[in-house]
């Protein structure tokens, strides 16, 4: 599956409805045990994990709070758990330069205001952690390829 393929998968995902949101971690349990929830960085996670790129989500700190192993850092530490951050081998698969879905900084999408100030939202986590965007907004977002979001040599430009 090429790197495009993949976030064609993602975005599908995100709008498919299967996946609840969440904010502040890539994967979590509800605190009644009922369901899980993701960030839109977590549902591509999720997917990889589907594909048998990465093993599934270990609980981290918390029975409610789950992460992803990175082999890219000592296999031995508990910081080679990650929760907040796509691992390597997940942003090798599907593209994104950063494992936050950093972008080049823009003004806005759909209304809303990425920059305010100084402050600016540029990356895929604080847009899905500090806006009302939905996992339908955000599929729009990353299909239009902000510049500095995706890395793989179908969509770089010399």
């Amino acid at each position: 599956m090429t790197p495009k393929e993949v976030r064609a998968k993602w975005t599908a995902a995100l709008r498919s409805g299967e996946y609840v949101k969440t904010r502040n971690k890539l994967h979590k349990l509800d605190p009644t045990g009922k369901y899980h929830s993701y960030c839109c960085l977590g549902v591509l996670c999720d997917l990889a994990v589907k594909e048998g790129i990465i093993p599934p989500a270990v609980e981290k700190n918390s029975p409610y709070i789950f992460g992803y192993k990175d082999d890219t850092l000592d296999g031995h530490s508990f910081s080679s758990i990650r929760d907040n951050d796509v691992p390597q081998k997940v942003r090798t698969w599907s593209g994104l330069c950063d494992s936050t879905g950093a972008f080049s900084p823009i003004e806005e999408f759909k209304g809303v205001k990425f920059k305010s100030g100084s402050a600016s939202l540029n990356n895929l986590a604080q847009i899905n952690d500090h806006t009302d965007l939905t996992f339908s907004d955000l599929a729009d977002f990353i299909e239009s390829e902000p510049k500095g979001l995706i890395c793989d040599s179908e969509t770089s430009t010399s």
